[in-house]
């Protein structure tokens, strides 16, 4: 009978416990599962994305977004001569021009604005070294790249039509700025203004430098016209566009886009407007060139013209700006950006159903799920430790004292000091933490005895050992009621 009752005791207090170290091992998995979530990384293919949610039938507009026309992907092709060859370049001028560079720049200006800079900073403190201009070719590897940054002084480099100084990228600041860049090439403006900036002087007008437009005339909006083909495309001699995206479908499902491809403009000249000429010519039809690696659009919708370049340049422009890309692939992403705006509802067309996203539904539920995990163990903790001891496995009960006070069981003490772990951890810092850990491992010791029923001594003698380790982290931490005999105490009255 003595034996069927301590067994069907320890059902009620194995399944407690079971829910107790069950619920604290479950908050401590949620907890790692939270920290770890909150990790952001940038990781993007350029000329590889497509837009995915808006695929409203079209399945070509999403498996045709990947490197060129032709499926093939984007190859760094970049080289610089020897480092001797790039030593002697360097030592010749202070514009140093490496085979291939497309960037232009108005050069008496530039080196008038280095010669300014030179003499001021010669006159601080600390002289700096004389300023010199590497204008290299776009898709330069990593290596060549660092080539270019190992030559001696403080340069400015040009790599394609990226501009970095002091140790800044330059980038433009507005549509003017990105017509300038992409355009015609020119990147006087950035030049200038980062000097001014080191200096700390005003920067200069960038009226200069503006691209200047004009009305195409009649022969050249004829030669457009007349060579569009049945794909609505024309591209001039010296661009590659050899056809229109897919994607352009989702951008523009109404009425299907005419395209102009031309290659970069000379800098400093006027560049014809042919969008503008065109939209007249073709009423509510989008209409889309491209001047290099500027796209310019007129046509249904041309007020949302200014919300599509801003974001896709701000976004893109610096990594267009570095290397040599097909002009499909600038249109490809440009018309995928179009097709978001499309989609959220700009033109009043709804958005498509979208399944919910497990993560960004599961994520703000780890905190509230944590939280309580943490209650249950407590409240656990707090059940075990009210406990009277003739509670305890075995049946064993614990002889009264003279004052009538029933010592704490074994069990008891456990949860008790367990429940003094968890809040001695929100305490605890470098200095403490290795106490709050050696006494963590004496309770779990302690935990494994009970539960393979080993002998009171060898289950007290770990419990005192955590005890004695939470007595000293409670003094280190000058926090008389967090010592195991006060809190304890407390627990049991």
């Amino acid at each position: 009978m003595a034996d069927a009752a301590k067994a069907a005791a320890r059902g009620p207090r194995t399944a407690a416990r079971w829910i107790q170290w069950g619920s604290l091992a479950l908050a401590i998995a949620l907890l790692l599962v939270f920290l770890l979530s909150q990790r952001q990384t940038t990781d993007f293919l350029y000329g590889t994305q497509h837009v995915g949610s808006v695929d409203d039938g079209n399945d070509d507009a999403s498996d045709d977004t990947a490197g060129s026309a032709d499926g093939s992907t984007h190859e760094y092709t970049g080289t610089l001569p020897s480092d001797a060859a790039l030593a002697a370049l360097f030592a010749k001028s202070t514009i140093v021009r490496l085979p291939g560079a497309i960037a232009t720049f108005d050069e008496p200006r530039v080196l008038a604005a280095i010669g300014h800079a030179d003499q001021v900073r010669a006159q601080q403190d600390d002289p700096q070294p004389k300023i010199k201009v590497i204008v290299a070719p776009p898709d330069l590897s990593d290596t060549d790249e660092d080539r270019i940054a190992a030559l001696p002084g403080d340069n400015l480099r040009i790599v394609g039509l990226a501009v970095t100084f002091a140790g800044y990228d330059i980038m433009p600041s507005d549509t003017d700025g990105w017509q300038q860049q992409f355009v015609t090439g020119d990147v006087t403006s950035l030049i200038l203004s980062r000097l001014a900036g080191v200096l700390h002087e005003p920067e200069p007008s960038e009226a200069a430098s503006a691209v200047q437009w004009r009305t195409p005339t009649t022969a050249e909006l004829r030669t457009v016209v007349d060579g569009l083909g049945t794909d609505r495309l024309y591209t001039a001699p010296g661009a590659d566009l050899d056809e229109v995206p897919p994607v352009a479908g989702q951008a523009f499902p109404t009425t299907p886009p005419i395209v102009v491809a031309l290659p970069r403009q000379v800098a400093g000249e006027p560049v014809p407007d042919y969008a503008a000429a065109l939209a007249q010519r073709f009423p509510d039809t989008p209409i889309i060139v491209m001047y290099g690696y500027w796209c310019s659009y007129a046509g249904p919708g041309a007020d949302n013209t200014e919300v599509a370049t801003a974001s896709y340049y701000s976004r893109y422009g610096q990594l267009i700006s570095e290397n040599a890309y097909p002009q499909w692939n600038v249109l490809n992403v440009y018309l995928q950006q179009w097709a978001r705006i499309r989609y959220a509802g700009l033109f009043d067309r709804p958005l498509p159903y979208q399944l919910p996203d497990p993560v960004g539904v599961a994520l703000p539920v780890l905190p509230w799920l944590f939280l309580a995990c943490v209650l249950v163990f407590l409240g656990a903790s707090v059940h075990s430790a009210r406990r009277r001891p003739d509670a305890a496995p075995g049946g064993d009960e614990a002889p009264a004292d003279g004052s009538g006070t029933v010592p704490m069981s074994s069990w008891g003490r456990l949860a008790g000091l367990s429940s003094l772990a968890v809040e001695l951890s929100g305490l605890a810092d470098d200095r403490t933490n290795p106490r709050l850990a050696r006494g963590v491992v004496r309770l779990t010791a302690a935990r494994e005895a009970l539960d393979a029923d080993r002998s009171a001594a060898i289950v007290g003698s770990q419990l005192d050992a955590a005890q004695r380790e939470f007595g000293k982290l409670a003094d280190l931490l000058d926090r008389p009621d967090y010592r195991p005999e006060a809190y304890l105490a407390g627990r049991s009255s």
